[in-house]
């Protein structure tokens, strides 16, 4: 994997209890390698900065060893990559895993906080080397941080949700280079469309809830196939026979447990004997008794649809399996099926239908279906797979994109993808602020700090002038990917700052610096806020380290 190249510091310089009478190795070189590692991690993961961004190849040879075929991805998703990719070294783990968080918190800028993180270690090195002690440096960054984050919000301006022009735009910075160009207009419209839908104005402002916003990939024609969905998507087929291609004002009843004989029974014998709680069992030996038993489970299990049968319930989702000797039953009342259903999904569907969820059929009343305006059920022979689409509905608003591609890969690709660029959007909208992207807000607060270290009259003023170089490692890496010259286009963005221009950053796909807002390039306030404090978090975390203990306790 990638990985093997960037573990160059590993734990080989552990201070273990009683590490079999080895010498303890000085605390310089635990920083030195935690420090490696980290910057290992910047140095595999800048190569996918931006719209010319490189992607990465996982090989996964678990099964393999079993016998099957590898299996393998193609991606250039920080946070995925993060995730996924072993590092050994603790230093290259600690940065990845604060990174691939910022994925949580804000949905986007995992790939820029690890950069910041990794650059900030890089450049305090050298001061290391000259003997500058952890604590200071530690409190320079600290300081250097707040510093950058003042300017950051210096630079905010504010976006109105009804703006969107600007929310595309944040959308289309969030997945430029990460999917296909021909389609990267429409998802940035569906992802703004997706927000618009679902924001509500609360006491502390605009909040949208982007659990309601679902996506699901089928390996069923071509990326430009993909279809934003008003309502919830089921990769679910029916499980009868009865399989309505398109019903219109359907009514939905959901149950979490499945649906037996044998458990029905054991029900119905305990409420007979007025016992919730005793153990019922039962024997046959005469093969008509068999028989007749048989036919006495299935009286009283289809005694359980009458309730459906009068609410009128056209679709029922069960969250177990549904025997399939009952499964006629529901067929001759009309009633589809929908059997196995993930829980999570369930609740998708209680919330956009209004469905009461159930714990067993036996509980349900009339008061608990749900209703949406249209029930449409989609096959797709060639890959074995199948979609329910539940438009619109009665309770709360939903939206689904049902993303297509011609591999699993791709599919998978543009979920994470159009996740990204609707949270990206839902956080500009929340926390009402954007920055001018491509580098353009690093260098000014790269300018910002070289200002400030000039005030600064103790050893302080190397580490913030350090952060300086570090936070321009974002525009170093843009102009490394785009094939730039580095030092020209740095010196470039320096001298356009100087003059006041502040929006000018680093236009990859044209490669060359110009005016980065005109062209739409722009990111959330709150992603770039909240990467900076992470990345100087993680950075003094690493540089206050000054051993690693292996525990070989075995009294537990």
């Amino acid at each position: 994997m990638a990985s093997g190249s960037h573990e160059s510091s590993t734990s080989t310089g552990n201070r273990g209890v009683g590490n079999s009478g080895q010498p303890p190795e000085g605390s310089g070189r635990v920083l030195t390698q935690n420090i490696a590692g980290a910057k290992s991690v910047g140095d595999f993961i800048s190569t996918t900065l931006g719209p010319c961004g490189m992607d990465k190849l996982l090989l996964d040879t678990d099964d393999a060893e079993e016998g099957l075929s590898e299996y393998f991805e193609v991606t250039n998703n920080g946070a995925y990559l993060l995730k996924r990719v072993p590092f050994q070294s603790p230093g290259a783990r600690v940065v990845a895993r604060v990174a691939a968080a910022q994925e949580e918190r804000c949905g986007d800028g995992t790939t820029t906080t690890a950069i910041y993180a990794s650059e900030i270690l890089r450049a305090v090195e050298p001061l290391l080397e000259q003997g500058i002690h952890p604590s200071t440096i530690v409190s320079g960054v600290d300081f250097a941080i707040e510093v950058a984050t003042e300017a950051l919000r210096d630079e905010s301006q504010a976006v109105s949700i009804n703006d969107s022009e600007q929310l595309q735009s944040i959308a289309k910075t969030a997945i430029q280079g990460k999917t296909a160009d021909a389609i990267v207009e429409t998802l940035s419209e569906w992802a703004v469309d997706a927000v618009q839908t679902l924001a509500t104005d609360e006491e502390d402002g605009v909040q949208v809830n982007t659990d309601l916003v679902q996506v699901e990939s089928l390996r069923a024609g071509t990326l430009s196939d993909t279809e934003l969905i008003d309502g919830m998507v089921l990769k679910k087929s029916f499980a009868g026979t009865y399989e309505p291609t398109e019903l219109q004002n359907p009514t939905i009843a959901i149950v979490t447990e499945g649906i037996a004989r044998a458990e029905t029974i054991r029900h119905r014998l305990s409420s007979d004997s007025n016992s919730s709680t005793q153990e019922v069992e039962y024997g046959l030996s005469d093969p008509k008794s068999v028989e007749a038993f048989a036919e006495y489970e299935i009286e009283h299990v289809t005694e359980l649809l009458d309730p459906l049968v009068a609410a009128d319930v056209d679709v029922v989702l069960v969250g177990d399996r549904v025997e399939d000797e009952l499964l006629p039953h529901f067929d001759d009342a009309e009633i589809a099926v929908v059997r196995n259903a993930r829980a999570g999904r369930m609740k998708k569907v209680a919330r956009a239908t209004g469905a009461t969820i159930n714990k067993h059929l036996r509980e349900f009343t009339p008061d608990d279906v749900g209703e949406t305006a249209q029930l449409e059920w989609r096959r797709y022979p060639a890959i074995e797979q199948n979609a329910i689409l539940f438009w619109g509905g009665a309770g709360e608003q939903v939206v689904s994109v049902l993303a297509h591609g011609s591999t699993w890969m791709s599919g998978w690709e543009l979920e994470r993808n159009v996740m990204n660029a609707i949270q990206s959007v839902s956080l500009t909208v929340e926390h009402d602020g954007i920055v001018p992207g491509g580098g353009a807000i690093e260098t000014t607060i790269a300018r910002r700090l070289r200002t400030t270290a000039s005030t600064v009259g103790d050893r302080r003023s190397l580490v913030i002038e350090a952060v300086a170089d570090a936070i321009e490692g974002i525009p170093k890496a843009l102009t490394r990917n785009a094939g730039m010259d580095t030092i020209q286009t740095i010196t470039s963005l320096r001298a356009a700052h100087s003059n006041g221009t502040k929006t000018t950053g680093v236009l990859s796909d044209e490669r060359t610096v110009g005016e980065v807002v005109e062209s739409g390039i722009l990111e959330p306030a709150e992603s770039k806020r909240y990467g900076l404090e992470a990345a100087g978090s993680v950075a003094t975390t690493i540089l206050r380290i000054d051993d690693l203990i292996v525990s070989n306790d075995s009294s537990n």
